[in-house]
Protein backbone atom coordinates (compact mmCIF):
# COMPACT_ATOMS: atom_id res chain seq x y z
CA UNK A 1 0.00 0.00 0.00
CA UNK A 2 1.18 3.01 -0.38
CA UNK A 3 2.91 5.39 1.95
CA UNK A 4 2.45 8.99 3.12
CA UNK A 5 5.72 9.32 4.72
CA UNK A 6 8.42 11.66 5.16
CA UNK A 7 11.68 10.41 3.97
CA UNK A 8 13.23 11.47 7.71
CA UNK A 9 10.02 9.40 9.38
CA UNK A 10 10.88 6.36 7.24
CA UNK A 11 14.65 6.55 7.72
CA UNK A 12 13.74 6.97 11.69
CA UNK A 13 10.87 3.77 11.31
CA UNK A 14 13.69 1.81 9.04
CA UNK A 15 16.45 2.31 11.74
CA UNK A 16 14.01 1.39 14.37
CA UNK A 17 12.92 -2.03 13.03
CA UNK A 18 16.27 -2.85 11.89
CA UNK A 19 17.82 -2.06 15.76
CA UNK A 20 14.74 -4.19 17.19
CA UNK A 21 16.05 -7.01 15.62
CA UNK A 22 19.68 -6.96 15.77
CA UNK A 23 19.12 -6.39 19.54
CA UNK A 24 16.69 -9.65 19.24
CA UNK A 25 13.43 -7.28 21.13
CA UNK A 26 11.34 -9.69 22.35
CA UNK A 27 8.11 -9.93 20.03
CA UNK A 28 5.96 -8.92 22.81
CA UNK A 29 7.64 -5.24 23.35
CA UNK A 30 8.14 -5.47 19.69
CA UNK A 31 3.83 -5.19 18.93
CA UNK A 32 3.84 -3.17 22.14
CA UNK A 33 5.86 -0.91 21.15
CA UNK A 34 4.27 -0.21 17.62
CA UNK A 35 0.91 -0.67 19.06
CA UNK A 36 1.31 1.57 22.22
CA UNK A 37 3.59 4.79 20.64
CA UNK A 38 2.30 7.82 20.37
CA UNK A 39 4.05 11.20 19.59
CA UNK A 40 6.21 12.78 16.45
CA UNK A 41 6.79 10.14 14.08
CA UNK A 42 10.56 11.77 13.85
CA UNK A 43 11.15 11.40 17.22
CA UNK A 44 9.12 8.41 18.19
CA UNK A 45 9.76 5.72 15.27
CA UNK A 46 7.12 3.58 16.48
CA UNK A 47 4.74 5.98 15.58
CA UNK A 48 5.27 5.82 12.16
CA UNK A 49 3.04 2.08 12.06
CA UNK A 50 -0.06 3.91 11.90
CA UNK A 51 1.12 7.13 10.15
CA UNK A 52 2.21 4.41 6.99
CA UNK A 53 -1.62 2.73 6.92
CA UNK A 54 -3.78 4.59 4.24
CA UNK A 55 -6.85 4.39 6.23
CA UNK A 56 -7.10 5.10 10.56
CA UNK A 57 -10.73 3.23 10.53
CA UNK A 58 -10.51 0.61 12.88
CA UNK A 59 -11.58 -2.11 10.45
CA UNK A 60 -8.33 -1.12 8.37
CA UNK A 61 -6.65 -1.13 11.22
CA UNK A 62 -7.70 -4.27 12.52
CA UNK A 63 -6.33 -5.86 8.84
CA UNK A 64 -3.27 -4.34 8.81
CA UNK A 65 -2.68 -5.19 12.07
CA UNK A 66 -3.49 -8.96 11.17
CA UNK A 67 -1.39 -8.90 8.46
CA UNK A 68 1.35 -7.73 9.96
CA UNK A 69 1.31 -9.86 13.34
CA UNK A 70 -0.13 -13.01 13.04
CA UNK A 71 1.14 -13.32 9.29
CA UNK A 72 -3.22 -13.85 7.98
CA UNK A 73 -5.37 -12.05 5.85
CA UNK A 74 -8.40 -11.29 6.73
CA UNK A 75 -10.16 -12.22 3.45
CA UNK A 76 -11.82 -14.99 4.68
CA UNK A 77 -12.49 -13.69 8.14
CA UNK A 78 -16.24 -14.03 8.76
CA UNK A 79 -17.43 -10.85 9.19
CA UNK A 80 -17.92 -11.20 13.03
CA UNK A 81 -14.59 -11.78 13.37
CA UNK A 82 -13.37 -8.76 11.65
CA UNK A 83 -15.73 -6.81 13.39
CA UNK A 84 -14.83 -7.82 16.78
CA UNK A 85 -11.08 -6.87 16.04
CA UNK A 86 -11.93 -3.74 14.41
CA UNK A 87 -13.95 -2.54 17.20
CA UNK A 88 -11.10 -3.71 19.89
CA UNK A 89 -8.80 -1.21 17.79
CA UNK A 90 -11.49 1.57 18.12
CA UNK A 91 -12.06 1.55 21.65
CA UNK A 92 -8.03 1.00 21.65
CA UNK A 93 -7.59 3.53 19.42
CA UNK A 94 -10.03 6.16 21.68
CA UNK A 95 -8.52 5.02 24.88
CA UNK A 96 -4.86 6.07 23.64
CA UNK A 97 -6.21 9.14 22.59
CA UNK A 98 -7.86 10.16 25.64
CA UNK A 99 -5.39 8.87 28.03
CA UNK A 100 -2.17 11.01 25.69
CA UNK A 101 -3.39 13.62 27.91
CA UNK A 102 -6.35 15.58 26.07
CA UNK A 103 -9.09 14.72 29.00
CA UNK A 104 -6.93 13.96 32.18
CA UNK A 105 -8.12 10.68 33.93
CA UNK A 106 -12.08 10.52 32.61
CA UNK A 107 -11.24 7.79 30.45
CA UNK A 108 -9.57 5.44 33.14
CA UNK A 109 -12.45 6.58 35.46
CA UNK A 110 -14.90 5.34 32.46
CA UNK A 111 -12.99 2.07 32.10
CA UNK A 112 -13.48 1.36 35.34
CA UNK A 113 -17.26 2.18 35.37
CA UNK A 114 -17.59 -0.33 32.41
CA UNK A 115 -15.74 -2.61 34.34
CA UNK A 116 -18.23 -2.57 36.97
CA UNK A 117 -21.22 -2.50 35.02
CA UNK A 118 -19.60 -5.58 33.14
CA UNK A 119 -19.11 -7.43 36.44
CA UNK A 120 -22.28 -6.64 38.11
CA UNK A 121 -22.79 -10.18 38.98
CA UNK A 122 -20.02 -11.07 41.11
CA UNK A 123 -20.29 -6.96 42.53
CA UNK A 124 -23.86 -7.73 43.46
CA UNK A 125 -22.65 -10.58 46.34
CA UNK A 126 -19.45 -8.24 47.88
CA UNK A 127 -20.10 -6.16 50.52
CA UNK A 128 -23.53 -4.32 51.48
CA UNK A 129 -24.54 -4.85 48.12
CA UNK A 130 -25.20 -8.79 49.04
CA UNK A 131 -28.31 -7.30 51.65
CA UNK A 132 -29.29 -4.46 49.78
CA UNK A 133 -29.87 -5.71 46.48
CA UNK A 134 -32.63 -8.27 48.10
CA UNK A 135 -34.36 -4.95 49.92
CA UNK A 136 -34.01 -2.70 46.50
CA UNK A 137 -34.47 -5.58 43.75
CA UNK A 138 -32.99 -5.48 40.38
CA UNK A 139 -34.42 -4.13 37.14
CA UNK A 140 -36.13 -7.58 36.21
CA UNK A 141 -36.75 -8.72 40.14
CA UNK A 142 -38.16 -5.57 42.32
CA UNK A 143 -37.09 -6.24 46.27
CA UNK A 144 -39.53 -6.83 48.66
CA UNK A 145 -39.09 -3.32 50.08
CA UNK A 146 -40.88 -2.30 46.58
CA UNK A 147 -43.37 -4.74 46.39
CA UNK A 148 -46.46 -3.79 47.05
CA UNK A 149 -49.89 -6.18 48.58
CA UNK A 150 -51.74 -6.39 45.68
CA UNK A 151 -48.71 -8.06 43.87
CA UNK A 152 -47.45 -10.04 47.17
CA UNK A 153 -50.77 -11.73 46.96
CA UNK A 154 -50.78 -12.67 43.56
CA UNK A 155 -47.21 -14.26 43.37
CA UNK A 156 -48.27 -15.81 46.86
CA UNK A 157 -51.39 -17.47 45.13
CA UNK A 158 -49.75 -18.58 41.96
Amino acid sequence: FPINLWPNAVQAYHRWIHDAVRNNMPYDQFARELLTSSGSNFRVAPVNFYRAMPKREPEEIARIVALTFMGMRTDHWDRSQLLGMAAFFGGFMNMNYLLAGTVSTNPLLLAIAIFLILAWKTAGWWGIDRWLLPMLGTPWRPGFIFMDEERDSSLESE
